[in-house]
């Protein structure tokens, strides 16, 4: 199997009757997503799943006006 024609593995944001609305806005079927992100193969669905979780320690940060 070629690189192009490997299967990408989303993170998943929204399920709605069986589709899948992925992080980084695609529509897929339940089998093209994975909860754990060490299975997730889409780098954009990565990506924003790190900013998220940054941006979450950024917040916990902030609201006790100290580093952790």
């Amino acid at each position: 199997m070629s690189a192009s024609a490997e299967r990408v593995l989303h993170l998943p944001e929204k399920d709605k009757h069986g589709i899948v609305q992925t992080l980084c806005r695609q529509y897929v079927s339940p089998d093209e997503v994975r909860d754990d992100p060490r299975e997730a193969t889409c780098k954009r669905c990565l990506e924003i799943s790190r900013d998220d979780e940054q941006r979450r320690f950024d917040a916990e940060e902030d609201h006790y006006g100290e580093s952790l």
